[in-house]
Formats: C-alpha cells, sequence, structure tokens
C-alpha cells in the first residue's frame, strides 16, 4: 500500500469525525468524496521535492489533505473552522497519540536526523524549490534541540494551491504532536505568518 493511501485511511477517520460534529452526515459524506477526489489530483501535481530520499515528504502527504479538504469544501468551510475541525481532530486522534507518545525531539538520535536533514535540504534547495530548508543550530540555545526553517513545503504547497490562509493553522499541528511526546516546542516565529523563518526549540518536559 502507497504511503498516501494509508495517510488517507488514517486521517479520513479523523476528518469524518469531527466534520460530522459541525455539518450533515450528507455534507461530510459529500465533502470526504471530493477530499479524496482533490487530494489524489493535488499529490500528483505537486512539484517534485525528492520523493523517498526527501525524509520530510510524509508532512505533504498528511497536511496535504486538509489542504485538500479545505479546497474541497469550496468556501463552505470557512478557514477559522477548518482549522478548529484539524486542531481538534489531532489533538482526539488515539492513532495520533500513540505514534508521537513516545518521541523525544532532545536526544541525539534526534539531532543527528536534524543534522542530516538540514544538510540535504541545503544541497537540494535550487534543484526542488517548492521543499523546506532546513538549518540547525545548536548556537543559540544552551539545551534541547533548536532548528530553522527558511523556506517550508507545506507553505509552498498553500501557495501553489491558493489557500495560504490554511498555512498558520497547520503550523499549530506541531504543537499538538509535542503534547503527546516527551519534549515540549517553544517558538517564536513562523513563514506562515510572514516571518523569516520558522523556529524550533525542543526541550525536556
Amino acid at each position: 500500500m502507497s504511503q498516501t493511501k494509508v495517510y488517507w485511511l488514517v486521517f479520513k477517520g479523523i476528518l469524518k469525525k469531527q466534520i460530522s460534529k459541525r455539518y450533515s452526515k450528507e455534507f461530510t459524506k459529500d465533502l470526504l468524496k471530493k477530499t479524496k477526489t482533490e487530494y489524489n489530483a493535488m499529490i500528483s501535481r505537486a512539484p517534485d521535492i525528492g520523493g523517498k530520499e526527501n525524509k520530510l515528504i510524509m508532512n505533504i502527504y498528511a497536511g496535504g489533505i486538509f489542504i485538500a479538504c479545505y479546497k474541497a469544501a469550496d468556501k463552505a468551510i470557512s478557514p477559522e473552522i477548518m482549522g478548529n475541525i484539524i486542531l481538534d481532530g489531532l489533538k482526539q486522534s488515539k492513532i495520533v497519540k500513540f505514534v508521537c507518545k513516545g518521541q523525544d525531539q532532545t536526544t541525539q538520535k534526534f539531532k543527528n536526523w536534524v543534522s542530516s536533514v538540514s544538510k540535504w535540504t541545503q544541497e537540494n534547495a535550487d534543484k526542488y524549490p517548492a521543499n523546506w530548508i532546513m538549518r540547525e543550530d545548536n548556537s543559540k540555545h544552551d539545551t534541547g534541540t533548536y532548528f530553522e526553517f527558511s523556506r517550508c513545503g507545506l507553505c509552498e504547497l498553500c501557495k501553489l494551491e491558493n489557500c495560504t490562509e490554511l498555512a498558520p493553522y497547520l503550523c499549530e499541528t506541531d504543537y499538538v504532536t509535542a503534547s503527546f511526546g516527551k519534549s515540549k516546542l517553544i517558538r517564536k516565529s513562523t513563514l506562515a505568518e510572514g516571518a523569516s523563518c520558522c523556529d524550533f526549540w525542543y526541550v525536556n518536559k
């Protein structure tokens, strides 16, 4: 089974539960059908960002479902309500909680991952102009793990799909996933809100 199908199966359930709380059964069923079609089409037309070589690509597969749902709704759902659907859905998802509960972004293993991904995204920044550009920085804090994104793949996808108003809510999902794990996320800025970078500082809870 492809990664996109796996993500669809997981996030379809999250969306169905939250949308049905706010709208009719008929609206929910129709929207999910349209979302699947939009998602498949969007992933097919999305710019190449490195495929399996890119360790961040799963964020496109996951976040892309929310973008597809928002687009499929065709303004029947406001950015604010879609944001609540996304955030409430993740907070209440047992699957997301299970996947994230053991994560610790302060370990040396994670720091090595940050170093590896940073190197790859910088080396391929021109080759994949719609991909993230990540930079580790060990000088800004004495504790935890710190890194920045000066370009975000999801923000770029939102631009291409003409729904930049949804991007700030996608940024908020980082706090939700971190809340289930062993590390606390501290952030001062995001690209979605017009800053020069998205900063990630993870410390022990």
